[in-house]
């Protein structure tokens, strides 16, 4: 088990937004009443028929549209985390923020197992913000999982210099030396661990394993 260090949830501010439901919904009742006002007759229920099918497609697909790209980005599922911060990235290729949206798809694509685009997205979201703990922590857990623990170690340790009591980045640069051998050095990793989240119970569990490792 190879947990992910905490995500980045804030959105670019310079990120587009759509309009909520009850927007719509106020939009639509002002456009009816200046059709009914301005117009008489057959082109008056023209307009109206015209624009209750536009209104009704508007309101079927609200739930989607209203959510903006950045949103999904910050809180959707994996595959609407990958397509909202695509879009944002597309969107927004110069925002300051922009970063954020790298990270996001980074564990997102991580989530789902294809682990060269997460270290690809993750390299561009460090690449633009050097200081992101959770991109190094994150990245070097994709490397992990490919079996790359000497590429993983140096990234766990600098996610662990810059956010000194993240337990994540802790645990699994602990489980990276136990896979390596190294049980005194996952011992002292676990042990730090656990000092930082002594509520997690997965990680005493890795402990003892690595001191099972030990005595062998």
């Amino acid at each position: 088990m190879w947990p992910y260090s905490a995500p980045v949830r804030a959105a670019m501010p310079d990120s587009p937004r759509m309009p909520s439901k009850n927007v719509l919904i106020s939009l639509c009742v002002t456009m009816i009443n200046e059709v009914r006002n301005r117009f008489g007759g057959l082109m008056r229920k023209l307009l109206l028929i015209s624009f209750a099918v536009v209104a009704g497609f508007m309101m079927r697909t609200c739930p989607a549209t209203a959510q903006s790209a950045v949103d999904l980005c910050n809180r959707g599922n994996v595959d609407d985390v990958i397509a909202g911060c695509s879009t944002a990235i597309k969107q927004k290729p110069n925002s300051q923020n922009v970063w954020i949206a790298y990270h996001n798809r980074g564990s997102a694509w991580s989530t789902k197992g294809d682990y060269d685009k997460a270290i690809a997205d993750f390299d561009q979201a460090l690449r633009l913000n050097p200081n992101l703990a959770s991109s190094y922590s994150n990245r070097g857990r994709a490397w992990a999982m490919k079996g790359a623990y000497d590429r993983a170690i140096p990234d766990m340790s600098a996610s662990i210099r810059l956010n000194p009591t993240d337990a994540v980045a802790y645990r699994n640069r602990g489980t990276v030396w136990h896979y390596k051998g190294d049980e005194d050095k996952a011992i002292a990793d676990y042990s730090e661990s656990i000092r930082l989240d002594p509520k997690n119970t997965m990680t005493y569990s890795d402990r003892s394993t690595a001191w099972l490792g030990k005595a062998d």
